[in-house]
């Protein structure tokens, strides 16, 4: 567990203007089994991808931030993508 938080603390600390976008994971690329817990879920999403505030979709850098309002991740990247490709 360790492990992750110190990948978390490295990871927020990046500036967007020093990321490589052929080190990012591809949006489309995340699995996550949603058959399991959420708990589980966000260790398994931690652990696959390389940056958790950092993406690449359809060759862009998609920078990403998190809250604990209570409002999915899903939903807001949802709404984002909708807002974008109307």
């Amino acid at each position: 567990m360790q492990l992750l938080k110190d990948k978390i603390n490295r990871a927020s600390s990046i500036d967007i203007r020093k990321v490589n976008i052929d080190d990012l994971n591809d949006f489309d690329d995340i699995k996550i089994d949603d058959s399991k817990t959420s708990r589980e879920r966000i260790i398994d999403f931690l652990m696959e991808v390389n940056n958790p505030y950092f993406f690449k979709c359809n060759g862009y850098i998609v920078k990403t931030s998190f809250s604990d309002y209570g409002i999915l991740a899903e939903d807001c990247v949802l709404d984002a993508f909708k807002s974008i490709y109307k």
